[in-house]
C-alpha cells in the first residue's frame, strides 16, 4: 500500500531528492526504523528505487516483499548509482572517528551525489557515529522522542534541535490525546530542516517485528566474524 503524501511538504521534497542524507534519530524502541519504512512506503519515487542494505542479516533481505528490491552491501562502494542505501543503526557500521581509519565513508558521501544516491540512516546518538555521515550532504533528520539523560550527550550541533524537537513532540502526543485522537509516540516525528512535526501511524502490511528486529543478537554475530499528518505550530 503506497500512503497518500500529497499534502505533506515533507515527504513529497523527500519524494523528489536524487541524493542526500536521510537520518532517523532518537532513543531506542523510539520508533526509527518503523518511521523510516513508512517514510520509504508513503513516497512512490523512492519505494521504487532499489534499497542496498549495509551490513544486515540475509534474514532481513529475504522478509521484505519482492517488489522492495533489496540487496545486500558490505561496502558502500557495492552500491549501484541511483539505488537509496540503508544503513541500519549506523553506530554499529560507522562508529564515531571511523573515517580517521577507514576513509570510504567520507569518500561515499562526497561522491554519492554523482550517483544519485540517497542514504538513509537511523541512529540513537549522533555522538556515537562518523559526523562523515552528516557534513558532506543536505542532511534531512527525522527526530524521534530522545531520553533526556542522552541529550545531554550529543553532539553540540544536534543538542539544541533534539531538545527542540522532544519539546513539540510531546506538544503534539498531548495536543492529540485532549483532542481524543490519541497516536503512539513512537508515530510522532520532528522534521528538521522543515521545523515540522510529521505523524505517520499506518504500518505497511509486511512491517513486522522479524523485520524491525533483525538486528536482535547482531553483537554476537559481529564477535564471531571478528495516513499522513503535518502539524505546523
Amino acid at each position: 500500500m503506497i500512503y497518500d503524501y500529497s499534502k505533506s511538504e515533507v515527504l513529497s521534497d523527500v519524494d523528489g531528492r536524487l541524493c542526500g542524507h536521510m537520518s532517523f534519530l532518537g532513543t531506542a524502541r523510539m520508533g526509527k526504523s518503523s518511521t523510516m519504512y513508512k517514510v520509504i512506503v508513503a513516497c512512490p519515487d523512492l519505494y521504487a528505487r532499489a534499497k542496498a542494505f549495509n551490513r544486515v542479516p540475509n534474514v532481513l533481505i529475504n522478509s521484505l516483499p519482492s517488489d522492495f528490491n533489496a540487496y545486500r552491501v558490505e561496502r558502500t562502494s557495492e552500491v549501484r548509482p541511483g539505488d537509496l542505501l540503508i544503513n541500519e543503526d549506523a553506530n554499529r557500521i560507522f562508529p564515531a572517528r571511523g573515517s580517521g581509519v577507514d576513509k570510504d565513508l567520507p569518500y561515499f558521501m562526497a561522491t554519492s551525489s554523482h550517483d544519485d544516491i540517497l542514504v538513509a540512516s537511523t541512529f540513537q546518538s549522533s555522538a556515537g557515529v562518523d559526523f562523515a555521515l552528516f557534513n558532506y550532504q543536505d542532511n534531512i533528520v527525522f527526530h524521534k522522542w530522545m531520553n533526556p539523560t542522552a541529550l545531554q550527550f550529543e553532539r553540540e550541533e544536534f543538542r539544541q534541535p533534539c531538545a527542540t524537537a522532544n519539546r513539540r513532540i510531546m506538544q503534539a502526543f498531548n495536543h492529540l490525546k485532549v483532542k481524543g485522537q490519541p497516536v503512539r509516540l513512537s508515530d510522532i516525528s520532528y522534521v528538521t530542516p522543515y521545523n515540522k512535526i510529521l505523524i505517520l501511524e499506518e504500518f505497511p502490511d509486511w512491517l513486522d517485528m522479524g523485520i524491525s528486529k533483525s538486528l536482535r543478537g547482531e553483537r554476537y554475530r559481529m564477535r564471531e566474524a571478528d495516513t499522513c499528518k503535518e502539524l505546523t505550530s
